[in-house]
This record gives structure tokens, C-alpha cells and sequence, in this order.
């Protein structure tokens, strides 16, 4: 008799909420990250006043105003583009030194702008009694609390207008002062403003005026003068160079400790399965950014040519970093999205800094990708007689043995058409 065969039960992966939640987050952009984090501080910290929660805070402010205009950073193409350096300070006191106000408002002045960052935000921790110590010991005047106000107004409307903002919101209504508006319009918009500041769910939607309006505003006036709209990212990454090597941190990793170890010692004074969850969402996001930086720090390391702007992209795959890494490419591709390093002139995605290889005609083929083939290919084609220029199959010699690169003549074709290179019989 003929045994029947015998069906083997399927075997399924079943996920833990660890690894559902690691997955997850590896492809979130910080903005979501950032509204979940939040999310766990409203539930299970007490409400406090250290600079960590207002900071906090203040960057979901600032992404709730930035989804409200539709203007998200993953539907951003264009690098976004990071205005030149300014000295904010000197600024300032430039315009605070002619403005009509007494010697001792001058110091006041003086005080308040050398506590203000980059961004134009006035030190969270700046402490009002220092300035009323120091008029008292330089002028024998006692002043009180409101006169540093005064001082702090006149330096919020100077140029670029909202600078010394205490919060965003502050900045924000300062700005709309400014606008070249009727006074309702004003109104209107400064309603709308308040509304996100109380968490009110319920805001009518803005008409396309109004949206334009809003977006003269800047979410950190501190940074250039003369340009009317902000493109607001917020990278997830900084890259700084360090002499001859660049440094690579993610931003806002103290903030981000800060508030975990707080949620962490929240949990510990509590039992439930609802903290089981909470619990493996830190996991995951503690994971989230260890893989982050480490991918990061590798690619910024291959790429380090590109971002001295002395080299094209060299060619740089999942592959490449996963088995440098010791993760799998699923991961790099989900690390690498939507995510933004800031360098010193710009904003760009992490995912820009990767570049696939031209496939080589042989193994001996030296790699290149496609922008600096292309680079060579223009190379190339200037420096050919003006009077016999080179054919795409002469290109694809030369290359070969000049460069060491094996690549087919309709892959020169193509890489030539992408630099705007006529063919040889229209260059003649």
C-alpha cells in the first residue's frame, strides 16, 4: 500500500513587538519618531519645567506648524539649502546701539544678545536677577523685571525680526506684527497660531492667502538675513569637519537620552502590560539610532571626497554598507530614508550620499559611478582636437586606457547624452 504524503505543518515567523518595533522605526522619519516619543512623555511624566521637556516641546511645535502647511521634508527633492553664516550678534548690536534708549538699557541690551544662539532662541536658562545684580553694581539703579522686558522687546523687532524669542510661539506673533497685512489679517493669523500652542484639534483649515502669509514666518529667524521663506528640516544627522576627517553625531542625542531615561524611571514604578510595549518601543528606538549613526559614519567615511567638494559620489551600495556593517541591506534601506544630514553649507538625504556602479565590461574593470564617469567623459571631450572630435567609441578607449574602466560604447552613448555632450558629428 502506498503511504500518502505526509504534509509537514508551515512554519511562520512570528515577529516580537521588539522586532515589529524595530523594523518600524528604522524607516520612520524623526518627525514621526519625535510625535511617539512625545506621545510616552505625556503619558508617563509628570509635567516638569527642566530645559530638556521645553526644548522638547518646542521641536514638536515647530513640526505640528510645519505638517499644518503641507510642507513635509519627505516630500522634499531640492537639497535644501542652509544660508551663509552670519555674525547674529554684531547684527543686533548694530541696530541696538542706535536705537534711543539709556546707558543702562544699552547693557541690558547687551546682556540679553550675548545669550542669544544662532537660531535667535534667548537662553533657556538666562536668569533675570543676574541683570538686575550687574545695573545695580554698574549704575546704583534698581530696576525690576519688567524694564529687561522693555529691552527684550526692542530686541525682538529689530532685523531679522523675532530674534531673542523666548519660544517659538513668541517669535511667531512678533513676526506677524511685521507683516505687511491689515490688522485683522493679523489677528487671524496669530489666532491660528495660539490654537497650535493649546493643542487645539479643531483649525479650520487656511485659505491660500493665509497659508502665504504664515509661510514668511521663520522658525529660526537667527539663521541669514534677507531670505523671506524658511525651508525647515530637521536633520537627523551633523556632520562637522574636524580638521582633515569629518566628526558624525546624531542630532539632538542628549535631548533624546534625557527623555528616555525619564520615561524609563517612570516605568520602573510601575507594572502593566501596556509597559511591556512602552518598553519595547525605547528598545526599538534605542536600536534605531545606534544603526543610524553607524551607517552613517560609513558612508560619510567613503564619501569623504564628495563633502570636500574635491571628488564626485564614489559608488556606494546597500550591499556594500550592509556587509561592511554586519546588517542586512533591508536595513540599510530602511535607515537611509527619509532621513537629512546637515553639513555646513546644506541640508541633504542621507540616501544622496549613496551611488550606484557603472557596470564594467569585465572583473578588471576599475569601479566608477555614473557622476564621475560622467566627469571623465567631459575630461575627456575637452581636452579631444577641436577639429576631429572623439567618437563615443574612441571615448570608450580612451577611458580603458587612461582610467582603467571597461564599459560598453552604448554606455558611453548614454553617460554622454546625461552630461549634454553632443555626438561627435554635431561637435565637429
Amino acid at each position: 500500500m502506498k503511504q500518502g504524503l505526509k504534509q509537514l505543518p508551515r512554519q511562520s515567523l512570528t515577529l516580537t513587538p521588539y522586532l515589529q518595533n524595530q523594523i518600524k522605526l528604522l524607516a520612520l522619519p524623526g518627525e514621526e519618531v519625535r510625535k511617539k516619543l512625545g506621545e510616552l512623555i505625556n503619558e508617563f511624566c509628570e509635567e516638569e519645567e527642566g530645559k530638556d521637556f521645553f526644548l522638547f516641546k518646542e521641536i514638536l511645535l515647530t513640526d505640528k506648524y510645519q505638517n499644518f502647511l503641507n510642507f513635509r521634508t519627505r516630500n522634499l527633492v531640492q537639497i535644501s539649502e542652509v544660508p551663509q553664516k552670519i555674525d547674529l550678534k554684531n547684527t543686533l548690536l548694530d541696530q541696538l546701539y542706535i536705537l534711543n534708549l539709556k546707558e543702562h538699557e544699552v547693557v541690558i541690551g547687551e546682556y540679553l544678545i550675548d545669550s542669544i544662539d544662532e537660531d535667535g532662541r534667548l537662553d533657556v536658562d538666562i536668569d533675570y536677577s543676574d541683570i538686575s545684580a550687574l545695573i545695580l553694581e554698574s549704575f546704583n539703579l534698581t530696576i525690576a523685571k519688567g524694564e529687561i522686558e522693555k529691552v527684550l522687546l526692542e530686541i525682538q523687532n529689530l532685523e531679522p525680526v523675532g530674534c531673542g524669542y523666548r519660544n517659538i510661539l513668541e517669535s511667531l506673533i512678533v513676526q506677524t506684527e511685521h507683516l505687511e497685512i491689515e490688522e485683522k489679517d493679523k489677528e487671524n493669523i496669530k489666532q491660528i497660531l495660539k490654537k497650535f500652542s493649546t493643542d487645539e484639534a479643531d483649525i479650520k483649515p487656511l485659505d491660500i492667502k493665509q497659508k502665504n502669509l504664515v509661510k514668511q514666518l521663520r522658525f529660526n529667524p537667527g539663521r541669514g538675513i534677507g531670505s523671506t521663506v524658511e525651508n525647515y528640516i530637521r536633520p537627523d544627522l551633523i556632520a562637522l569637519k574636524n580638521l582633515n576627517e569629518w566628526d558624525v553625531t546624531l542630532n539632538d542625542s542628549f535631548l533624546i537620552e534625557s527623555l528616555i531615561s525619564k520615561i524609563k524611571l517612570s516605568l520602573d514604578k510601575t507594572s502593566s502590560s501596556v509597559n511591556k510595549d512602552v518598553d519595547s518601543f525605547i528598545k526599538g528606538l534605542e536600536k534605531r539610532q545606534q544603526t543610524l549613526l553607524l551607517v552613517a559614519k560609513f558612508i560619510i567615511s567613503k564619501q569623504k571626497g564628495y563633502l570636500d567638494e574635491t571628488e564626485s559620489l564614489t559608488p556606494l551600495t546597500l550591499k556594500q554598507i550592509a556587509s561592511s556593517n554586519k546588517v542586512s541591506e533591508s536595513t540599510v534601506s530602511r535607515i537611509v530614508k527619509f532621513k537629512y544630514l546637515q553639513l555646513p553649507t546644506r541640508n541633504i538625504p542621507l540616501s544622496k550620499l549613496l551611488e550606484k556602479k557603472v557596470t564594467g565590461r569585465s572583473e578588471e574593470s576599475k569601479e566608477v559611478s555614473p557622476s564621475q564617469l560622467i566627469k571623465l567623459i567631459n575630461k575627456i571631450v575637452n581636452s579631444e582636437e577641436k577639429s576631429n572630435p572623439l567618437s563615443d567609441q574612441n571615448i570608450k578607449k580612451s577611458l580603458k586606457e587612461n582610467y582603467e574602466i571597461d564599459i560598453a560604447r552604448r554606455t558611453v552613448s548614454k553617460y554622454r547624452q546625461q552630461a549634454n555632450i553632443l555626438p561627435s558629428k554635431e561637435r565637429f
